[in-house]
């Protein structure tokens, strides 16, 4: 008995991702199952499983096409990494303001994969042994070091979503402010005061799930530094940051 197309991209697709890599697929079977509509192209070489039920265009839609995108990464990335900041969010599933449209990694060398694409950023940051963990199968940066680099990195509104949840859920202002200081670890931003206070609660959004009255801001002066060396390669190429002195420091660029 022939195994269906369908069926055949169902057996092959990862979850919770959906991904189905081309190097699993014959050419004229992967251009069969474009032509039907049962793929869609994530990023160069890999494919999403389209599901009959999948929602209309918009927030979930986008969700999804994200969670595909870290997927897809993570199956093709070849050296040790660790995804982080909104990619990381993903894979705990916290809420987000907006969908990424590309991956976060921290990567403590440049593995030399020429054309890999300008949808992954690559960074340097030091990670401590207790800002890293594995979630659904992915070498992720810890719940709270998650939030705090979203925090850090997002615009507010964007990354007060992913506060907000985090303590919804449970997260204690201490493991945020252990986590922003790398405390025990002996590494992390240095000369810097976050505060985390309340804040009236804002508009409704899909990404938000508050069924509460405050929520919480993190004012934080820092951002990443920008990467002087080893150089971005360009459009056709991922992007570097966060190297330098430690993994933050202060600046007023972007």
């Amino acid at each position: 008995m022939t195994t269906s197309l369908p069926d055949h991209l169902v057996s092959l697709a990862s979850r919770p991702g959906g991904v189905v890599l081309a190097a699993q697929l014959p050419r004229p079977l992967l251009r069969t199952a474009l032509s039907q509509g049962l793929l869609e192209k994530v990023r160069r070489g890999a494919y999403r499983l389209r599901s009959s039920d999948e929602p209309a265009v918009g927030h979930a839609l986008d969700r999804l096409r994200a969670v595909a995108h870290v997927e897809a990464v993570s199956r093709q990335l070849r050296s040790p990494f660790v995804l982080s900041q909104d990619s990381a969010a993903l894979v705990w599933d916290l809420p987000l303001w907006r969908s990424p449209d590309r991956v976060h990694v921290v990567q403590r060398h440049r593995p030399g994969a020429p054309g890999e694409g300008a949808d992954l950023v690559r960074h340097q940051s030091l990670l401590g042994p207790t800002d890293t963990a594995v979630r659904l199968g992915y070498p992720v940066t810890s719940f709270a070091r998650t939030v705090v680099d979203c925090a850090r990195t997002l615009p507010a509104l964007d990354g007060l979503v992913v506060v907000d949840a985090a303590l919804r859920r449970g997260l204690r202002v201490e493991h945020l402010h252990a986590s922003s200081t790398g405390s025990g670890t002996g590494e992390g931003p240095r000369g810097h005061e976050r505060s985390w206070r309340s804040a009236p609660q804002g508009r409704s959004h899909p990404a938000s799930r508050r069924s509460g009255s405050t929520c919480c801001v993190v004012a934080c002066p820092c951002r990443p530094r920008r990467s002087r060396s080893p150089p971005g390669s360009g459009r056709s190429g991922p992007t570097w940051a966060g190297r330098g002195g430690g993994p933050w420091s202060s600046s007023t660029g972007s």
